[in-house]
């Protein structure tokens, strides 16, 4: 019983990830759609532009990109060594336990 309480709740973590991470993907792809279609309109977003120089392009979104493809990688456990270290984790926890 205990055992299928354990496998419970890890799915029950596993989709929450699973959630967070499309939230993620959604937010990102809708601010690229606003800031694609300002351009498209011929505007400039800018941010921090104290003095009109400093605007945003897409380059500027590659940081959000790769911190979200890593998250992919991480929710959908295609990072082995993560998953290892999950599992002894969760191991390790589960023998505190008894």
């Amino acid at each position: 019983m205990n055992e299928q309480r354990f496998k419970k709740e890890r799915a029950k973590t596993q989709v929450k990830r699973i959630k967070s991470f499309y939230i993620h993907l959604y937010i990102f792809l809708a601010v690229m759609v606003i800031i694609g279609i300002f351009y498209a309109l011929g505007y400039t977003v800018c941010l921090f532009c104290f003095d009109g120089s400093v605007s945003i392009n897409f380059v500027g979104f590659l940081p959000w990109l790769i911190i979200l493809c890593i998250q992919g990688l991480i929710v959908f456990g295609k990072i082995p060594f993560l998953k290892r270290w999950e599992a002894k984790r969760i191991k390790q926890f589960m023998d505190e336990d008894v």
